[in-house]
């Protein structure tokens, strides 16, 4: 008698997996609790953000002491961790109207946590092309463009200026207005 048997492998255990959440709205960095057990967040007090443009992936380097330009690591009594780190999500453009569950990994080499599977809203993400540009009001942007604001609201609205939004305040590159009016001179 023969058998051709064929073996079984359970997949990956998802308790083996770790996440963090990304809150709407509030911009709070939440590790879960065993992603907090895992790699030591709670140890830490700090930690530097790091984003790959070309990925969307965001580090996050864990640090003992606070060092200039930092975020702070709050502790939960649930056992997890968190990052306010809102100014940070906004200046890449990952968008916060849904709170989202990323993958965190530890980095073997750097030491830097990984964190896959953001969303970034590429109608809010500015940067001119040489790397910088000078931040305006829609007041100065309406100045410019020689409108009111409404205006100026009406077309980041519809997608033909695009702006960066720095908490509550929108702001908008100067090489952007700059572009927007030599594309409606064409």
């Amino acid at each position: 008698m023969s058998f051709s048997f064929e073996k079984f492998q359970k997949p990956d255990d998802p308790r083996d997996q770790h996440f963090a959440s990304i809150r709407k709205n509030s911009g709070y960095l939440q590790f879960t609790k065993s992603a907090a057990v895992e790699f030591c967040i709670c140890q830490h007090e700090y930690a530097f953000l790091y984003w790959d443009r070309e990925q969307s992936v965001m580090g996050v380097e864990l640090l003992y002491s606070e060092s200039r330009g930092a975020f702070e690591i709050h502790k939960c009594p649930n056992g997890t961790a968190a990052i306010r780190c809102k100014p940070f999500f906004e200046a890449h453009g990952v968008c916060l109207n849904n709170s989202i569950r990323v993958s965190v990994e530890k980095d073997d080499d750097s030491g830097v946590l990984v964190l896959r599977g953001i969303q970034v809203d590429e109608k809010s993400t500015v940067i001119a092309e040489d790397g910088h540009s000078e931040l305006i009001t829609e007041k100065e942007a309406a100045r410019l463009l020689g409108c009111c604001e409404r205006s100026v609201y009406m077309l980041r609205k519809d997608g033909k200026i695009r702006c960066v939004k720095i908490g509550t305040a929108v702001r908008y590159a100067r090489s952007e207005v700059d572009r927007f009016v030599k594309d409606e001179m064409k």
